[in-house]
């Protein structure tokens, strides 16, 4: 089609399609499909890739934290009665993660919350939250307890937003070799109703 054609016009043309295609591609990229689904075989890896990735090149930590992650997530393949876990995904690419383990017939606790730093602000991490509150709501719990560190400011302002309290801090050495400060924060849902999913951006 474009072989007879004059080279200032082939030059036109690629200009064009170049447009075109940078158009679209804006377009796409400013309307990411994010979803939010129950944990499918060969997701638990990448949720331990995502927490190693994230907290070694971001805080630098070390092969105990590592440890600390597949255990907890190795013991939830085996049981995880009373539990789930869900995948956040973007266009398809698995981005963040967060799962509720059951702690006694009322006691649950929300773990490995984690979201790739890069797709922050579309609210995905509000949909996560929510999505193992309601979980946690639906199977009669009374309490919900994380534990996190005090640097994690984004996941902490999260808690926050969700009700949950700082009841307990400790001191920890082994995961980055200097002194960080461990947090629980807990939630009473006695008095809770249902969350609403919602889209405000965010975490």
């Amino acid at each position: 089609m474009i072989e007879n054609m004059a080279k200032r016009d082939q030059s036109k043309l690629i200009t064009s399609m170049e447009t075109i295609e940078s158009i679209f591609s804006k377009k796409h990229a400013s309307q990411p499909e994010v979803s939010i689904r129950p944990f499918l075989p060969g997701d638990v890896g990448y949720v331990a890739h995502l927490h190693g990735r994230l907290y070694d090149k971001t805080y630098k930590f070390g092969k105990m934290f590592k440890y600390y992650v597949m255990k907890g997530l190795t013991e939830f393949m085996i049981n995880s009665d009373g539990g789930d876990l869900w995948i956040a995904e973007v266009n398809g690419g698995i981005v963040g993660s967060i799962a509720i383990t059951r702690s006694n017939e009322t006691v649950a606790q929300l773990r490995w919350f984690v979201l790739d730093e890069g797709y922050q602000g579309l609210g995905i991490g509000k949909k996560l939250m929510e999505s193992a509150i309601n979980f946690c709501k639906k199977q009669n719990y009374q309490h919900i307890f994380l534990w996190t560190v005090s640097i994690l400011e984004a996941a902490r302002n999260l808690y926050q937003k969700y009700n949950f309290t700082l009841t307990e801090e400790k001191p920890n050495k082994e995961w980055t070799g200097t002194k960080l400060m461990e947090e629980r924060w807990d939630l009473d849902l006695s008095n809770e109703k249902p969350t609403l999913m919602i889209g405000d951006e965010g975490l």
